[in-house]
């Protein structure tokens, strides 16, 4: 992969995520951007990247890269029924009179999942130690616990995340290329890959004050890492 492709991966054979200089560029990323609109960009990619090291694929890797069986039958039961309802919740997903193939998208689906979750809880830990980074953990402990509690972004800042995270996925596609890939493509189309994990993430629902039981805010959520 050209150093200037706008790409990413995760490589299972040496446990690495790879993040090309052409990804470190508007609109997933800038130095004068603020931390949330990074968070929700670049972030959040990463987080993805990160996710494929434990999903239905890069589970089975162990620390060493080696294709091992390395969880207990307890753990891969409850991982396999976490995952089969993220692909139930993406079949459901439909343009042009053709599903999104949950089980087929399955990798990709777990990876938006917990990039977007592990990104957002990321940014809320730089904004709680920058908030609190004039005062001393060793010296006052309880200062800087209370400090932690209390750093919360604005409600604005907390939207623009989310935001950020959805225009990583603005594109113009025809008709036929959407049909095309809703048959071959290991990734589901991209309005999915905005609804489909953020209807199932209490925090954005939280955020944006989505009823209980609206579109972007089930009652009952898939939940896996």
């Amino acid at each position: 992969m050209s150093v200037m492709s706008v790409n990413s991966y995760y490589d299972n054979a040496v446990n690495g995520l790879f993040i090309t200089a052409g990804m470190l560029q508007k609109p997933f990323f800038d130095a004068g951007y603020s931390m949330e609109r990074n968070f929700g960009g670049v972030g959040a990619i990463m987080g993805h990247e990160l996710t494929h090291g434990f999903d239905n694929t890069g589970r089975k890797y162990d620390q060493h890269s080696r294709l091992k069986d390395w969880w207990d039958r307890e753990t891969v039961n409850e991982f396999d029924a976490r995952g089969q309802c993220i692909a139930r919740h993406y079949s459901n997903f439909e343009m042009y009179g053709l599903h999104v193939k949950g089980n087929a998208t399955l990798g990709e689906n777990i990876a938006d999942f917990g990039g977007i979750k592990s990104a957002y809880h990321g940014w809320l830990s730089w904004f709680r130690d920058n908030h609190c980074k004039g005062i001393s953990k060793e010296e006052m402990p309880m200062t800087f616990e209370l400090c932690q509690k209390s750093a919360i972004p604005e409600h604005h800042q907390r939207q623009l995340f989310w935001v950020s995270y959805g225009q990583n996925w603005c594109d113009k596609e025809r008709e036929q290329s959407i049909k095309m890939s809703l048959q071959t493509d290991e990734h589901a189309p991209d309005q999915f890959r905005v609804n489909g994990p953020l209807s199932q993430n209490n925090d954005f629902a939280r955020d944006f004050a989505c009823p209980v039981g609206s579109k972007m805010n089930p009652p009952a959520k898939c939940v896996l890492w």
